[in-house]
């Protein structure tokens, strides 16, 4: 293992953002800067308040990168290829993360030296990842515009067909993290499943999406302005821009056994 450095002991755990500010002492950390790659928007945001005090007491300036991890995993292969290192730490993809570490992309994770890591389950920490789960998937929609279109609000993915919803359905490009459960979802409405991936580009084509969103910032304007009334989405961002007044809610489709996300 190579001699402990703040990269080491902080890359591939961005996720677990909460222990960052733990990682070391304040005589370790004074004077240097940590680059940090993450989300745009309020996951950004929620690091500058919730974790960006206890570091910037430390003497930690903090540097961002923002973008989806796809984009932020390009840049860090481009730069490795050029010997150099853009950022200390990334929120990654779980479906590109396993072969990023294979390929030695993330130091391994001294959790010695994070002392409240032991409070994280036993599946969270990984030798190059400190893992932090959750989702909450769902369509996302305007209740204004279906009313007014007289469209009852979507109980399945397959729903986003329905005719008086077209031009107005926008769903996740395939670099986008939310794309993964909506095409898994529609798999299953079709009785295939992750491993077979039946109907699943006939009722995409059926929805006819008015774009496919790279990113969720994107989406979140289109939603704002009303073109886009519904999308199979983070239901995180209904939550949002409904407290900005957009009328937005969030259903949670049954997906065999399951709801939200398999």
């Amino acid at each position: 293992m190579r001699a402990i450095t703040r990269r080491s002991v902080l890359a591939g755990a961005a996720a677990s953002a909460t222990l960052l500010g733990h990682a070391s002492a304040a005589d370790e950390l004074a004077g240097t800067t940590l680059r940090v790659a993450t989300y745009r928007g309020g996951w950004r945001d929620s690091i500058v308040k919730f974790v960006l005090p206890d570091l910037i007491a430390r003497g930690v300036k903090v540097d961002f990168t923002v973008g989806s991890p796809d984009d932020n995993l390009a840049r860090l292969i481009a730069a490795k290829r050029q010997g150099q290192i853009p950022f200390d730490t990334i929120d990654p993809l779980a479906l590109s993360f396993r072969d990023a570490a294979q390929a030695g992309f993330f130091d391994a994770i001294d959790y010695a030296r994070i002392p409240n890591a032991k409070s994280a389950p036993s599946w969270a920490r990984a030798e190059r990842q400190m893992t932090a789960l959750f989702t909450a998937d769902g369509i996302v929609y305007n209740t204004e515009k279906f009313k007014a279109a007289g469209v009852a609000p979507s109980t399945r993915y397959g729903d986003l067909a329905d005719p008086k919803l077209r031009g107005h359905v926008a769903f996740a490009d395939p670099g986008h993290p939310q794309h993964w459960n909506a095409v898994v979802a529609l798999a299953r409405e079709n009785g295939g499943d992750e491993g077979n991936m039946k109907g699943v580009i006939d009722s995409v084509n059926a929805i006819a999406p008015a774009y496919f969103y790279t990113s969720s910032i994107e989406l979140a304007s289109h939603m704002s302005n009303n073109d886009i009334w519904a999308s199979a989405w983070h239901g995180g961002w209904a939550v949002r821009l409904k407290r900005s007044g957009v009328p937005l809610s969030v259903v949670y489709p049954k997906i065999g056994n399951y709801s939200s996300a398999l």
